[in-house]
C-alpha cells in the first residue's frame, strides 16, 4: 500500500474529518479562553497549560479513532479478494508509522513549551553548599542620606572579618546586583531577593540598620538562617560616637565573626551572647598552649581574652579549671565567686560553676551529675569528654560507664603524639579496663603507642595490665626497651611501680627481684624518697627509717613523709614516736584536703595491723572527697593485708 492509497483510505473511513474536528474545537476553546482569562483572574500560564494538554491529547485522539472506527471488520475498494485481512494490516502498519511521527512531534513541542514557558529560558548556576553567608544592605535610619557611607563601610568591614577569618563565603549585594542586570537583560521579572533566596540559596544572611540618638551612633543586627528567615540571634545594640562611627564597626564586626566562628565550631557555645571574635581566637590559641603543657603562656592568653571580652565566659571558666587541676583550690574557689557576682549567668555557666563548687567541697557525687549535664551537651568535644571520663573513674569509681564515653569519638583522624587528651583518654579506659580486670582489652589498647609516649603514667598502666595477667615476659621486654629511651629515675619509679604490681598479685618473689634492681643500680642514692620506698617494700624499716628522718628535716610538713616515717617507726617497735607524728599529722588539717589527712593516718593503722581504725579512716578520707586512682585504695599495697575483707565494697562503692 503505497502513500496515495494510505490518504484515500484515511478520507474514505473520515479519519480527516475526525482530526479536523479536533483541531477546530481545541482552535475555538484556546480563542475562548484567551478572551475570558483576564477577565475571570485566571494565571497567565492559562493559555499554554491549555495548549501543551490540547498537543498531549492529540495523539490520543488518534488512538482512539482507530480503536473506535477502524480496527472492525473492513473492504478495499482495490481488493475485495482475500487479500483483504493482508491491506488492513498494511493500514494499521502505515496509521501507526505516522502517529509515531506525531507523538514525536508533540513532545518536541511539549518540550519547547515547557521551556520557554515555564522555565523562563534561562538559569543561573545554583550554590548547593550551605556555607554562604549573604551580608545584606544595612539601613540608614538616621535620616540623613549623607551617612548612606556609613552602611556601605559597615558591610565591606563584616565581609572582610569574615573572609579574613574563614568563617563562611560572602555572597555580597554587589554579586547579587550584578546577577540581577543579567537576569533583567534575559527579560525575567526576578528581584534580586528572589535571586539571592533561590540561586545563592545562603546558610545565613546578616541584616541590620543604625539610627541616631543625640550625638550617639546606635546599631541593630541580627543573623537569619538563610532558608527560613528565622532568626538565629539578635546582637546587643552596638553604640559610639557619631563622630567615630567605626568604633561601632569594629565592634559589631567582632560580635557578628564571633558568632559565626562559634557556630561553625558545631559546638553548643557555652556564651550567652557571642564573644568578640579576637577574644574567641586568645581563647583558642590559650587552649593549644593548655595541650602543649605550656601553663604560663596557658595563663596569659586566657587573662587575653577576659580582657578583650569581660563578658566572655568560657575563659574565666578554664582558669577555675586550671587552678582547681594544679591544686590551688582557694585562688579557684574565689574565682568562681567573682564569676558569680556578675548578672546573666546561665543556667548552663550556672551547672558548670556548680560542678567545681561541688569538686572544692569534696562531693564527688554531685561533681557526676553537674558534669554529666556539660558532657550531655557537647561529648564531642575532646575536654569535656575527658572530664567525664575522669570524674566517672576517679570521683565515683564507676569503670563500667567509661567504655561508652570513651566510644563516643573516633581515632581516626588523630595522631595520637600530638593530641595530649587523646593519650589521656586512652590512659583513662585503660586504668578502667584494668579495674574490671579486662587485662587484654588495656593490652590491646595500649601496647600501639608504647614506642611513642614516654609519659611514666601511661606506660605503668600497661605493665600493671602485663602483671596481673601473668605476662611477665613482656613486662620485662618494655622494661628493657625503656632503659634505652626514658631517664633514668622514670626507669626506676618504673622498677618500683612493677614490684608493687607483684605485691598485689601476691608474687613477693617477682617483686623482691625489682626492689633489688633499684637498690643495685649506681644512680638511685641521690633520689632519696624512691630508696626510702624501695627498703621499706623490701622490709628494710631500719634503712628506710633512716631516710625519712633526713627527708622530714628538709620537709617538715610533707603528710607523705610524715606518714611514712611514722610507719617505720610502728614497724621498728618505737610506737610513741609513731604516735606523736600521728599527732602531728592531725595538725595539718586544713580546708581543700579531700580526706588526705584520713587517708595517711589510715595507711599508719594499716602498718600496725589495725583492721578497724583503717577502714573507718579510709572512709572518713573517701567521704571527703579522696579520688579513686591506680596506686590508691585497693592498688595500695600498704592494705594488702585487707584486700579480702567485706569492709571495701563500702569504700569503693561509696559514691554509687
Amino acid at each position: 500500500m503505497n502513500i496515495k492509497i494510505f490518504l484515500k483510505e484515511c478520507s474514505k473511513r473520515e479519519v480527516f474529518k475526525l482530526l479536523s474536528i479536533y483541531i477546530v474545537s481545541g482552535w475555538v476553546i484556546l480563542q475562548v479562553l484567551s478572551v475570558i482569562a483576564e477577565p475571570l483572574g485566571l494565571p497567565k500560564q492559562s493559555i499554554p497549560l491549555l495548549i501543551l494538554l490540547l498537543i498531549i491529547g492529540f495523539p490520543l485522539y488518534i488512538i482512539y479513532i482507530w480503536n473506535s472506527r477502524l480496527s472492525g471488520s473492513w473492504k478495499s475498494d482495490e481488493d475485495d479478494s482475500s487479500s483483504e485481512l493482508l491491506d488492513k494490516s498494511k493500514f494499521r502498519q502505515m496509521y501507526f508509522t505516522s502517529l509515531g511521527i506525531i507523538l514525536f512531534l508533540s513532545g518536541l513541542s511539549v518540550v519547547i513549551i515547557i521551556n520557554n514557558t515555564f522555565g523562563n529560558g534561562f538559569s543561573l548556576p545554583e550554590m548547593v553548599s550551605n556555607d554562604k553567608i549573604a551580608v545584606l544592605k544595612f539601613g540608614n535610619n538616621t535620616g540623613d542620606e549623607k551617612l548612606d557611607i556609613i552602611g556601605k563601610m559597615t558591610e565591606d568591614w563584616i565581609m572582610h572579618g569574615i573572609t579574613e577569618n574563614k568563617a563562611g563565603q560572602i555572597i555580597s549585594q554587589d554579586v547579587v546586583k550584578d546577577y540581577t542586570e543579567v537576569i533583567k537583560t534575559q527579560k525575567l521579572n526576578l528581584t534580586a531577593n528572589e535571586i539571592l533566596n533561590n540561586y545563592f540559596k545562603p546558610g545565613k544572611k546578616i541584616t541590620g540598620s543604625y539610627f541616631l540618638n543625640g550625638n550617639q551612633l546606635i546599631f541593630k543586627c541580627s543573623v537569619k538562617n538563610g532558608l527560613n528567615e528565622e532568626t538565629l540571634i539578635a546582637l546587643e545594640s552596638v553604640v559610639c560616637n557619631s563622630n567615630s562611627p567605626l568604633d561601632c564597626i569594629e565592634e559589631l564586626k567582632q560580635k557578628i565573626v564571633g558568632y559565626l566562628v562559634t557556630a561553625k565550631s558545631g559546638t553548643k557555645s557555652l556564651e550567652k551572647l557571642p564573644p568578640k571574635y579576637e577574644a574567641y581566637k586568645a581563647m583558642l590559641e590559650a587552649k593549644a598552649s593548655n595541650r602543649a603543657r605550656d601553663n604560663d603562656k596557658y595563663l596569659e592568653l586566657l587573662d587575653k581574652a577576659i580582657a578583650l571580652d569581660s563578658s566572655f565566659f568560657e575563659p574565666k571558666s578554664l582558669k577555675v579549671g586550671y587552678y582547681y587541676n594544679y591544686g590551688d583550690y582557694a585562688k579557684a574557689d574565689s574565682l568562681i565567686v567573682t564569676i558569680k557576682e556578675n548578672t546573666g549567668i546561665t543556667e548552663r555557666q550556672q551547672y558548670l560553676l556548680s560542678m567545681y563548687e561541688a569538686a572544692l567541697h569534696g562531693d564527688n557525687d554531685k561533681v557526676y551529675r553537674y558534669n554529666g549535664n556539660e558532657y550531655s551537651i557537647s561529648p564531642f568535644d575532646l575536654d569535656t569528654n575527658l572530664s567525664q571520663m575522669v570524674i566517672a573513674l576517679q570521683f565515683v569509681n564507676q569503670p563500667k560507664d567509661l567504655e561508652a564515653i570513651f566510644d563516643v569519638i573516633s581515632f581516626d583522624n588523630f595522631k595520637l603524639e600530638n593530641c595530649q587528651p587523646c593519650a589521656d583518654r586512652i590512659y583513662m579506659m585503660a586504668i578502667a579496663h584494668n579495674e574490671m580486670k579486662n587485662y587484654s582489652k588495656a593490652i590491646e589498647l595500649l601496647e600501639p603507642y608504647v614506642d611513642i609516649i614516654d609519659d611514666i603514667y601511661f606506660l605503668r598502666i600497661i605493665m600493671s595490665a602485663y602483671i596481673k595477667s601473668n605476662n611477665k615476659v613482656k613486662a620485662d621486654d618494655l622494661l628493657d626497651r625503656l632503659k634505652l629511651r626514658i631517664n633514668a629515675e622514670n626507669w626506676l619509679s618504673l622498677n618500683l611501680f612493677i614490684s608493687r604490681q607483684f605485691l598485689l598479685v601476691g608474687d613477693n618473689k617477682s617483686s623482691k627481684s625489682y626492689l633489688d634492681t633499684i637498690v643495685k643500680t649506681d644512680n638511685n642514692k641521690d633520689n632519696l624518697t624512691l630508696m626510702a620506698e624501695t627498703y621499706y617494700e623490701i622490709g628494710d624499716y631500719v634503712k628506710a627509717e633512716n631516710i625519712y628522718s633526713k627527708l622530714i628535716t628538709v620537709s617538715s610538713t610533707d603528710s607523705k613523709i610524715i606518714t611514712n616515717l611514722s610507719k617505720c617507726h610502728f614497724k621498728n617497735g618505737k610506737p610513741n614516736e609513731g604516735k606523736r607524728l600521728m599527732d602531728s599529722l592531725e595538725q595539718l588539717r586544713g580546708p581543700y584536703q579531700y580526706g588526705e589527712i584520713d587517708y595517711r593516718i589510715a595507711e599508719i593503722y594499716a602498718a600496725q595491723n589495725d583492721e578497724n581504725n583503717t577502714f573507718i579512716y579510709l572512709l572518713k578520707s573517701i567521704a571527703a572527697g579522696n579520688f579513686y586512682t591506680d596506686q590508691n585504695f585497693k592498688n595500695d599495697t600498704n592494705f594488702i593485708l585487707f584486700k579480702n575483707s567485706e569492709k571495701w565494697n563500702e569504700i569503693m562503692s561509696y559514691w554509687h
